[in-house]
């Protein structure tokens, strides 16, 4: 083997490894980003079952972390308020 070839070798060695590394960092955000949306999606529902129990804004906001504009689209949307 020439040490151009070897040089090659090691470039394409190179390449997989910062391919694999890239997939890697991809499915890692994308498992974080599915947590994450899972999560805003449970404090939704937990926002609703609140407001259908007449909890006040304040409350509700506190306890979900929700803003009161956020809860306010959501009864809007889900037609609660």
């Amino acid at each position: 083997m020439t040490y151009a070839m070897e040089i090659e070798r090691r470039e394409r060695i190179a390449r997989n490894i910062g391919i694999e590394e890239g997939i890697k960092e991809g499915i890692q955000k994308g498992i974080q980003k599915g947590i994450q949306e899972g999560m805003k999606k449970g404090l939704a529902q937990t926002a609703l079952a609140m407001l259908e129990e007449n909890i006040p804004l304040d409350v509700i906001s506190k306890c979900t972390s929700l803003t009161i504009q956020e809860i306010e689209l959501l009864a809007k949307e889900h037609h609660v308020l």
